[in-house]
């Protein structure tokens, strides 16, 4: 599976290899307008299966998990939870308008009253690779 199958249609603004895991960060569609972090399991590491995606410390939990077609397996976190605030310059240099007024809408409803957060691209690949870190790290702990 690779960065295009992940992103679905939404801008790839990412795509790297953290402690031996492919990683991808995406940016906005029409119906998730924040920034989502992806890692890639091979078929041989023990979450492989979906069934540990509860164990997996990222912001906001796992929100996304698919098996890719050679067995391994795709896990997401999204960016859109209480706190955490639309990037509204980018989506605005990179959004059609109509887009664009759409994102306006759904961020006006993100508004915590002065406690939001925007997460830059660097911090969703450094939550990315902390994700991969740990599952190097369970990976190891297995043999």
């Amino acid at each position: 599976m690779d960065a295009r199958e992940i992103a679905n249609g939404r801008l790839i603004e990412a795509d790297f290899v953290s402690h031996g895991f492919p990683c991808v960060v995406t940016f906005a569609d029409a119906s998730l307008f924040c920034r989502c972090g992806y890692v890639i399991l091979p078929k041989e590491h023990p979450y492989s299966d979906g069934k540990s995606d509860h164990l997996i410390p990222c912001h906001g939990g796992v929100t996304y998990s698919k098996p890719t077609p050679d067995g391994g397996r795709v896990i997401g976190f999204d960016f859109a939870h209480h706190g955490d605030y639309p990037d509204v310059e980018y989506a605005e240099s990179v959004l059609d308008p109509d887009d664009f007024m759409e994102f306006m809408r759904y961020a006006s409803a993100c508004a915590c009253f002065g406690e939001e957060h925007t997460w830059t691209v660097d911090e969703v690949m450094a939550e990315c690779a902390y994700v991969a870190e740990y599952l190097e790290e369970v990976a190891g702990n297995e043999q």
